[in-house]
């Protein structure tokens, strides 16, 4: 009996380990895909990332620096790497969570104090931008 329950916790065990090793072989790979994909774009700060996308599209630079804050503390991805033109649907939402989602939902309501349900779709981070300030402006 004693033996029997010996083999299920190493069965128990041994199942446990390859779990493990998968998972951190996936975020590895993740993480390992971001700065593939991303690691090579060079990083600018709010301020650049305003002047070089924004400056004359009507947009206050507080709701740039807001939404990329919110896309960078929900994310593992640093939004200023990334085209505000690029679609989440290429490679960017393969590179996100459903939870990153989530989380950037509840930041931008916070951030903004706005319903996110009211916000435009969006396919960009321009997009996203551009819906957060009319909503803003509405308020």
């Amino acid at each position: 009996m004693q033996s029997q329950n010996t083999g299920l916790l190493v069965i128990y065990i041994v199942g446990m380990l390859a779990v493990a090793v998968a998972v951190a072989f996936y975020v590895l790979s993740r993480m390992g895909r971001k700065k593939e994909v991303y690691g090579a774009r060079t990083a600018v700060d709010s301020e650049d990332y305003y002047t070089r996308y924004f400056s004359e599209s009507g947009v206050e630079y507080e709701t740039v620096k807001g939404v990329l804050e919110s896309l960078n503390s929900s994310t593992s991805l640093d939004f200023s790497r990334v085209d505000p033109d690029e679609p989440f649907s290429r490679r960017i939402s393969e590179l996100l969570n459903p939870e990153d989602w989530v989380d950037l939902e509840f930041e931008i309501e916070e951030k903004f104090k706005l319903d996110v349900a009211e916000l435009q779709p969006f396919e960009t981070v321009r997009q996203l931008i551009h819906s957060v300030a009319i909503l803003e402006k509405n308020e």
